[in-house]
């Protein structure tokens, strides 16, 4: 692009046109394109060209679709365009997005910081665009669904996507860019600041759901882990024997780990946590995924495409039927199946699927679970039949460890799933 721009001009040394000159077949940037077209720049390696001089500079220039109220420079500039992004769309006849490439990458970071020294990609389109042949900026009536990957530096390598509307006639559009989502974790403190910051871990004081999050440890992993679940009921037996049983509506789910044996450092941890907790008083996560192993109910799932469904439908109190959607049409819910949805159920938000369903052609699949929900339900929420953790509370208001002549520690912890407070 540069060496097309360049005019050697002998004894006065090198000088470039000014893209923004459009100027005449004898001046600026059209002069330049003319006399590139007629062989009278440079001999061009492709032969004669056949193009006319207008599609010439079209093709040769990046600026005619550069959003320009974006311009660092206020003028459309070689250095813009290397700085900043460019996706375009193809559109159809209906408006529709078909397909998005990448024009320029840019030296422009989009990235959101969420941990120390750690960041995801953070880039995604906006309604607005600027299509091919109109002046001024325009706004889709639904936007199209774009993803932008970045890499580890928040840099744009690729993007793909679809859909929306109102991006008028079939051509193409040019898209803005922007941030998707600000930092999620604070930045670094100063020196000063720092020397006056301490992690009292106060959220340990709430029984709800504070930030950050309460988590039983995961240091150690545990060798095994047993399911208890009781269905409390009312039974009694008429004089000729027969039983009658009236069931208390609920199910209630406990967990026992064991651990093996661990060091003093290790068990500190533990030991901490459990007090911490205030023996049945706090709830906290349990991870069903520890040292790459599932744990209990993240394995119980039909493996289909995806686990994290939404709720299509609002559900009352005491609803047993949940009408769900994402699922692919080649995908089913299987009784027995585990899922975790917001119900309040008091077992760490569990639930078991009673009955076996092929999903629709929308995805949706309709099922019933063992016991009804206990709070009212939005569409959608979300719903997962592969959930990395459960929340729980301890089972008892003891805790007992013993620690062998080896100076080890075995510890093994009931649990039974719970809800915040």
């Amino acid at each position: 692009m540069i060496s097309i721009l360049q005019y050697p001009s002998g004894s006065s040394g090198d000088h470039f046109i000014d893209p923004n000159y459009l100027g005449t077949n004898t001046t600026g940037f059209q002069g330049r394109i003319k006399s590139l077209r007629d062989g009278n720049y440079k001999t061009l390696n492709s032969g004669s060209i056949s193009s006319s001089v207008d599609t010439i500079m079209e093709n040769c220039s990046r600026f005619k679709y550069y959003l320009k109220d974006k311009s660092y420079s206020g003028n459309i500039a070689i250095y813009d365009i290397w700085y900043r992004p460019m996706i375009r769309g193809t559109v159809n006849s209906s408006g529709v997005i078909t397909s998005a490439t990448i024009i320029t990458k840019g030296n422009e970071q989009f990235r959101q910081r969420t941990a120390i020294n750690t960041y995801g990609g953070s880039a995604q389109i906006s309604a607005k665009f600027w299509k091919e042949g109109v002046a001024g900026v325009q706004t889709a009536s639904s936007t199209a669904s774009i993803t932008i990957n970045t890499n580890s530096n928040g840099y744009i390598t690729s993007v793909s996507g679809s859909g929306g509307s109102g991006y008028g006639s079939a051509g193409f559009v040019m898209f803005e860019i922007q941030q998707a989502a600000a930092d999620t974790y604070p930045a670094t403190p100063t020196l000063l600041e720092a020397a006056d910051t301490w992690d009292t871990d106060d959220e340990w004081l709430d029984a709800g759901n504070t930030v950050p999050t309460k988590n039983w440890p995961t240091t150690v992993a545990p060798t095994s882990a047993e399911i208890k679940y009781t269905q409390p009921a009312t039974i009694t037996r008429s004089q000729s024997g027969i039983k009658y049983v009236q069931s208390a509506g609920y199910v209630k789910w406990g967990l026992d780990v064991e651990y093996p044996p661990m060091s003093a450092t290790q068990f500190k941890e533990y030991h901490a946590i459990v007090q911490a907790a205030r023996g049945q008083a706090i709830p906290m996560f349990f991870n069903l995924v520890q040292s790459g192993n599932n744990l209990l109910w993240k394995n119980m799932n039909s493996n289909n495409t995806t686990n994290k469904l939404l709720l299509k439908d609002n559900l009352a109190i005491n609803a047993s039927l949940i009408l769900l959607e994402g699922l692919a049409s080649t995908d089913k819910l299987t009784q027995g199946d585990t899922i975790v949805g917001q119900n309040g159920d008091v077992n760490g938000e569990m639930n078991t699927i009673i009955s076996t369903t092929n999903a629709n052609v929308f995805g949706e699949a309709k099922v019933r679970i063992a016991y009804p929900v206990r709070t009212a339900q939005t569409a959608g929420n979300y719903w997962n039949t592969s959930p990395d953790y459960v929340i729980v509370t301890l089972n008892e208001s003891e805790f007992e460890y013993n620690v062998g002549t080896n100076g080890l520690y075995n510890v093994s912890v009931r649990f039974e799933l719970d809800e915040w407070k």
